[in-house]
């Protein structure tokens, strides 16, 4: 390659990178204090310790929520469970090694749950999120257009949430008497219970 060539190659490859890194210390917080910086000593890559939890749910602005002293308590009583889990090396998720956790605890400690529950909550990426968009766009088409927004919210839960084949379903729902009866009863048109409830009013006394 001529070195004119070269160095534009490499002038055009360093702009590029400067404009990634800009970007990124525009949108991200590197600082010390950040919610993504505080939670990673709740990875149980290492054992925590107590100040650690604390931070973390000062971080996700649990005050109102969790009870500090009992959350104190939650995590001695549990604290060798931890070890353990911290220990085991096979598990490579985050969330994995908590349901561990929380599967060897004899009663689930409340704060500490809660704590866990929203720290793995939030998102590492708008991969999901734009997933959701794309599956609503699918289901809510030009020919689907009288979808209420309820309708589509059902639809959307239950293609994510389930992963039944059709005959898997079957014997599920076969297995439910509850939501056989409600699948054939009237209570699930919300809508037009309240059609009805309208034109009752309306009809002369």
């Amino acid at each position: 390659m001529p070195l004119a060539s070269r160095r534009k190659l490499e002038s055009n490859f360093r702009a590029g990178l400067q404009r990634a890194v800009s970007y990124l210390d525009q949108w991200f917080d590197f600082s010390d204090t950040s919610v993504a910086f505080v939670l990673q000593s709740m990875s149980l890559m290492q054992m925590p310790q107590f100040q650690h939890v604390k931070a973390a749910s000062i971080a996700l602005k649990l005050a109102k929520v969790v009870n500090l002293d009992a959350l104190y308590d939650e995590f001695s009583m549990y604290k060798s469970v931890l070890q353990s889990i911290v220990d085991n090396k096979t598990r490579k998720s985050v969330a994995s090694r908590w349901v561990a956790f929380f599967e060897q605890c004899e009663i689930a400690p409340p704060n500490l749950f809660t704590v866990v529950s929203c720290m793995l909550s939030l998102p590492g990426s708008n991969a999901f999120p734009e997933r959701i968009f794309s599956v609503m766009n699918a289901k809510w088409r030009d020919d689907r257009n009288r979808m209420n927004v309820s309708l589509v919210k059902s639809e959307l839960q239950t293609f994510i949430n389930y992963d039944f084949d059709c005959r898997s379903f079957y014997d599920f729902a076969l297995a439910e008497p509850k939501l056989l009866d409600a699948a054939a009863s009237n209570e699930k048109y919300v809508w037009k219970q309240k059609r009805m409830k309208t034109q009752n009013a309306m009809l002369p006394k």
